[in-house]
């Protein structure tokens, strides 16, 4: 276990990952600086204290500092190459018996290692385990326990079970430490982001609106917390349809996120791909090509092929092309991360299975209806082991399969 932890560490304390030679704006340096060094670096001994590593990594890991030199040839910090390490330790071992070896701040760790590859059923199950091991050791009222609960609630498919945990959040912040707290307005934001997922656009709404509000006279306009609350209120114009309002607001969060972040930073894509996504669903293909294609080559210059942002990237710039009408170019670049998302996150991860229907239909579009109907039937198979029988993706591969059979 030490071991499979002691790897980021030491990528701290190697100064040939500092200074390399194709990176000439020393980027990686002036990044490195940035990070409070006693929670990265090993002592003396080679050891670590648990919970300042802990720290370290959900640094590391907000940070999402998986970095490659220009070349491709050799890693950084790379929290990346902990993903493999974790998954075939519990394989090794059985789950269970796993999950009984390690303490909270191990699970806590996991939890965001599998969270920032978009593994959300590994992420889910290691902040249960934190929540019910730190339950056990501080009690049901301690503020640990508390974040424990947040990151479950946030990692949850279950979205009623998420709604009613982020409620009760609500309830023991805003009695502890009030309404105004910038905390208690970041649950207001989750809670309004549940919502939204369960289609309850005027509930989210209604929430969202004067939680940014007040977090405009708490914090400030140019706070990273006022940002990401604006960046949702851009998702949910976007699934409103309000396209004009949504874009306005995807280009504010830009602007002022460009004022505190390097071009490169994971949120600054983040939001280019929203907005490419935002073009596609609008019908302007041409902005969604440019705007991909710029936010993909930045995250492969900046982080690599494997990096959830390039695998998003890759897919709404194979997207636009598809509806642009150049299939060719397009199942290429499908076919090319269909291959990086099974390595990445598994066969049966949702990002996986959506590539897999965007395969299927540039297959039916170039009229190879049998090749294409094959494809839906394994993503039926997939989906009926992970979803309920009314799932709305299910539903939608039934209706391609049989149109496919009538074609």
């Amino acid at each position: 276990m030490e071991e499979i932890l002691r790897r980021a560490a030491i990528a701290a304390d190697d100064p040939d990952m500092l200074h390399h030679p194709d990176d000439p704006e020393n980027k990686m340096n002036r990044t490195y600086h940035c990070l409070p060094r006693q929670l990265l670096a090993l002592d003396e001994s080679g050891n670590w204290d648990a919970r300042d590593f802990r720290e370290g990594i959900q640094l590391l890991v907000s940070l999402s500092l998986v970095k490659r030199s220009l070349s491709g040839d050799k890693d950084y910090l790379s929290v990346q190459a902990l993903v493999p390490h974790v998954t075939s330790a519990w394989q090794s071992v059985g789950m269970k018996e796993f999950l009984e070896m390690i303490g909270d701040i191990e699970c806590q760790m996991f939890f965001f290692l599998y969270n920032i590859f978009g593994n959300d059923r590994n992420a889910s199950m290691f902040a249960e385990t934190e929540w019910e091991k730190t339950t056990q050791v501080l009690g049901s009222t301690h503020w640990n326990t508390v974040l424990s609960m947040w990151r479950v609630a946030g990692s949850l498919g279950n979205l009623p079970e998420a709604e009613k945990l982020y409620k009760e959040l609500l309830d023991i912040y805003r009695s502890s430490i009030g309404a105004k707290n910038k905390i208690t307005l970041q649950i207001i934001v989750d809670l309004a982001s549940c919502h939204m997922e369960e289609g309850q656009y005027s509930a989210a709404e209604n929430l969202l609106v004067p939680a940014l509000k007040t977090m405009h006279e708490v914090v400030g306009e140019e706070s990273l917390v006022v940002i990401d609350a604006e960046n949702q209120l851009a998702h949910l114009y976007a699934r409103q349809e309000k396209f004009s309002n949504s874009e306005m607001l995807y280009s504010e969060v830009l602007r002022k996120e460009r004022r505190l972040l390097d071009e490169s930073d994971v949120r600054i894509l983040g939001v280019k791909c929203s907005l490419a996504a935002l073009y596609i669903d609008w019908g302007k293909y041409s902005k969604a090509e440019t705007t991909s294609k710029q936010a993909l080559e930045t995250s492969l210059m900046a982080y690599g092929e494997g990096h959830p942002v390039a695998l998003r990237s890759q897919s709404i710039y194979a997207r636009s092309l598809k509806d642009l009408g150049r299939l060719d170019e397009s199942i290429v670049l499908f076919e090319e991360l269909l291959q990086k998302e099974r390595e990445v996150f598994g066969d049966e991860h949702p990002d996986t299975v959506t590539t897999m229907c965007n395969i299927a239909d540039v297959k039916r579009r170039k009229g190879e209806l049998a090749a294409a109907k094959d494809i839906y039937e394994s993503v039926m198979s997939i989906q009926k082991r992970i979803f309920s029988s009314r799932d709305e993706n299910m539903l939608i591969t039934m209706q391609c399969i049989g149109e496919i059979t009538w074609e």
